[in-house]
């Protein structure tokens, strides 16, 4: 159902462009009598048509990804008890009992914000972070950026809105993060942080 209801305003959408192109090109032809002014208009609807995208996408890749937030950055470290490590290796018993009374001092919190001007750089970032209840410190922060902008020409599918599974699937593939495919969820436990921090250690 899902496929059909996207083909039914893809196809016509794509007719039209198809139309709209193989028009301006006849009329650029029927005026100028020129090849070198019809290949300027198959180039000039390309860039219209995909100009922003690949502009949107080389700002995320060359800019927002290489900024010094990105990624994984321990802030704190916190010592495991004695009672969630292997006494032999020393090394944490993962799993770790994540409902035990030790662990529910810590928590997770996400936020995303958007900014940029569509379509040439707006985008979102998406920052996750490890919490101690008790302090309120940051123990651990996450940092990735994905782009917003670019892809004008898929507005009418963006209307379903994300919460919609055309929305959500179309949205799949627009938004590549800063470590390549979808966006990744590093600091999504707080199992998570202690294996990063054990993983620092081990360095």
């Amino acid at each position: 159902m899902t496929g059909l209801v996207v083909l039914a305003i893809a196809v016509p959408l794509l007719l039209a462009y198809l139309w709209l192109a193989r028009a301006a090109v006849r009329y650029a032809k029927r005026k100028t009598g020129s090849n070198l002014v019809v290949t300027f208009v198959v180039v000039g609807f390309f860039v219209v048509t995909f100009g922003d995208t690949v502009f949107n996408r080389w700002y995320h890749k060359e800019v927002l990804c290489k900024r010094e937030d990105v990624g994984v950055r321990i802030i704190e470290k916190i010592q495991l008890p004695v009672d969630f490590m292997d006494q032999k290796t020393q090394r944490p018993n993962f799993p770790l009992p994540l409902d035990q009374p030790f662990f529910k001092q810590f928590s997770t919190a996400e936020l995303r914000t958007s900014s940029g001007f569509f379509p040439l750089t707006a985008h979102g970032r998406k920052e996750r972070t490890i919490v101690n209840n008790q302090s309120g410190k940051v123990l651990a922060r996450f940092v990735d950026y994905y782009p917003l902008g670019g892809s004008w020409w898929l507005v009418p599918i963006d209307w379903f809105g994300e919460d919609t599974l055309i929305g959500w699937l179309n949205s799949r593939q627009r938004r590549p993060s800063c470590f390549g495919g979808a966006t990744i969820d590093s600091l999504s436990t707080i199992s998570s942080y202690f294996r990063m921090t054990y993983q620092e250690e081990e360095k």
